[in-house]
């Protein structure tokens, strides 16, 4: 909930600039499992621009390595939210996606 709690306050590059950007590397997975795989493609899409192994866990080292990504990869990061947007538009709804996926844990 956090993922999309930051994307609507500030976008993608807010996410992964806050403390919530801890757990990016792990976020797809949780997106997936809750049959959110279009928010996880564009997650796994923003931790690639750290490279193979994702984006740092520590807070610092993400800032460092986002901030230092050139010009044209921000704005790409941008461009994220703006499918995420595009995506709740279109039905995308992480809250009813987790309320499914905690309902069906409880029913298993």
């Amino acid at each position: 909930m956090n993922f999309q709690a930051e994307i609507n306050n500030g976008g993608m590059h807010q996410y992964l600039f806050n403390s919530s950007g801890d757990f990016a590397r792990e976020t797809p997975d949780v997106l997936r499992r809750t049959g959110a795989t279009v928010a996880a493609a564009l997650l796994d899409r923003a931790n690639a621009y750290f490279g193979p192994e994702g984006p740092p866990i520590g807070r610092d080292s993400r800032i460092e390595q986002l901030l230092a990504l050139p010009e044209d990869k921000q704005r790409e990061i941008h461009h994220l939210t703006d499918e995420f947007f595009e995506a709740e538009d279109r039905g995308l709804c992480l809250a009813d996606l987790f309320d499914a996926y905690v309902l069906a844990q409880r029913q298993a």
